[in-house]
């Protein structure tokens, strides 16, 4: 992971940390963040080939995601 990516990662981290340590129900949470994802992806990839490309790797990826475990957060 290059620099700039573990800083945006970073700050993303913590974000979502302190919405879920207030109170904000973690399902929400990672809707709101993939949904924001999509769009992006969507809206910077050149066409819907590219797209779909992008949207089936992390499909195949999938299984390969780690539990989420930001600074005292305990998911159930």
């Amino acid at each position: 992971m290059d620099n700039e990516m573990k800083q945006i990662y970073q700050s993303v981290l913590e974000t979502v940390t302190r919405e879920i340590a207030q109170g904000s129900e973690p399902l929400a949470v990672a809707a709101v963040l993939m949904t924001t994802s999509l769009s992006i992806y969507r809206s910077v990839l050149e066409n819907d080939k590219e797209y779909d490309k992008m949207i089936d790797t992390i499909s195949k990826l999938r299984y390969d995601v780690k539990s989420f475990s930001g600074k005292g957060i305990t998911l159930q």
